[in-house]
């Protein structure tokens, strides 16, 4: 009998761990099973963005003025010397005339100077060349008072006197000569501080015919009119922006990322850029160090090919790549994973009838994608949808 007991106490066991096991079922329609397998995982963050340039020229106003006409509006191709609108300023074309006078005066005074600064060398010139002359004249009468002295036809009194006057000219002769070169070097700081100030009345004239000129605003780049931020008629005053202009050929992206993914962005990643189903690369040339509402902002600079319709603030879409790996194990992210974390997955059995809780080790993940470190193998199938639902029964069948 006892023996009967423990026979029948077994089947009733074995009976109960069964419908145990059949009571939690997985409909198979409202579960996604997926398989390991190897390969390649990108991981990357992705971000938006908008075409921005990296050659743009703000045009300010050069002096106050009155905004006559607007010849072009923004979205237009400009050129370098385009004229994109004209400003009138009676004040300027007076002060251009004054300079110009001024600078002429200046002009005409050295002139006056340099003929004035003629005459007075050649006067110390001759003042020189006639006490030279009478240097030598004395020297003469010296030298042959001197002859005669030695033979006592004149007195000692006369030769003194001859010596005395040559002594004299030599003197007054070196005094002129030094004269000559002082006045040499006086007249080439005169004429130099007379050519300053007329460098001086040049800079203002060109100074006062730039701002004359620049009443016709010019594009001074080749390349787009964004933005005209003024009006006809308008009264403006100096510094006031007129326009922003910017080169179509030299344009980054400017993607917007999410300060929880700016963590693994680094400078020099690579980065997919896509606008209008055109793919092209690039790579990040710098992070913004301030978080501006929750989102930084990063500079992609293209590596080779562009986008066909480019055009500045044209709006993009980012894939930054910031890590590649190759090889490993791959599995389709099951709901609620996180990477490098610990978590238990329900395996399929060879027959697909049955799914066993597993533990297993995740690693890197992307966005639809995780790697596996421990737990599974190369073909191994799971369950990857919501398995909330099973309260981590150990294992479920599945109908």
């Amino acid at each position: 009998m006892t023996t009967a007991f423990v026979i029948a106490t077994s089947i009733y066991a074995w009976s109960y761990a069964s419908s145990s096991v059949s009571d939690v079922v997985a409909i198979r329609e409202d579960i996604i099973v997926a398989e390991v397998s190897k390969g390649n995982l990108v991981r990357d963050v992705r971000a938006p963005g908008t075409l921005q340039p990296t050659k743009l020229r703000w045009i300010a106003s050069s002096s106050s003025g009155r905004i006559d006409e607007v010849l072009i509006q923004p979205g237009a191709i400009v050129e370098k010397d385009t004229v994109i609108m004209v400003l009138s300023n009676p004040t300027l074309a007076r002060d251009v005339d004054s300079a110009n006078y001024a600078l002429q005066v200046a002009e005409a005074e050295l002139s006056a100077l340099e003929k004035r600064l003629t005459g007075t060398y050649l006067s110390q010139q001759a003042v020189v060349a006639e006490v030279d002359s009478s240097f030598q004249n004395a020297t003469f009468r010296m030298e042959a008072n001197e002859a005669l002295a030695v033979k006592q036809i004149v007195s000692v009194l006369d030769l003194k006197e001859t010596q005395l006057l040559q002594k004299q000219f030599d003197t007054l002769l070196q005094i002129e000569r030094k004269r000559l070169e002082h006045l040499a070097d006086l007249h080439v700081a005169e004429i130099a501080s007379q050519q300053a100030q007329i460098n001086q009345a040049r800079s203002q004239f060109k100074l006062q015919q730039s701002l004359l000129d620049d009443l016709n605003v010019k594009a001074g780049l080749k390349g787009i009119l964004q933005a005209v931020p003024v009006e006809q008629g308008q009264q403006i005053a100096e510094g006031v922006i007129l326009a922003r202009v910017a080169r179509e050929d030299s344009l980054k992206a400017e993607l917007r990322v999410q300060e929880s993914q700016v963590s693994d962005v680094r400078i020099g990643q690579e980065v997919i850029v896509s606008a209008g189903g055109q793919r092209v690369t690039g790579h990040i040339q710098r992070i913004d160090p301030a978080v501006q509402n929750g989102v930084v902002l990063v500079d992609v600079e293209f590596s080779g090919d562009r986008l066909d319709a480019e055009r500045p603030d044209l709006r993009v879409d980012g894939v930054i790549v910031t890590e590649r790996l190759t090889n490993v194990l791959l599995l389709k992210r099951p709901v609620n994973s996180q990477e490098h974390s610990v978590g238990s997955l329900y395996q399929m059995d060879s027959s697909s009838a049955f799914a066993t809780l597993t533990d297993v080790r995740f690693g890197t993940a992307s966005l639809d994608k995780i790697e596996l470190l421990e737990g599974l193998r190369e073909g191994d199938q799971v369950i990857v949808s919501d398995a909330r639902q099973f309260s981590l029964q150990p294992k479920v069948s599945v109908q």
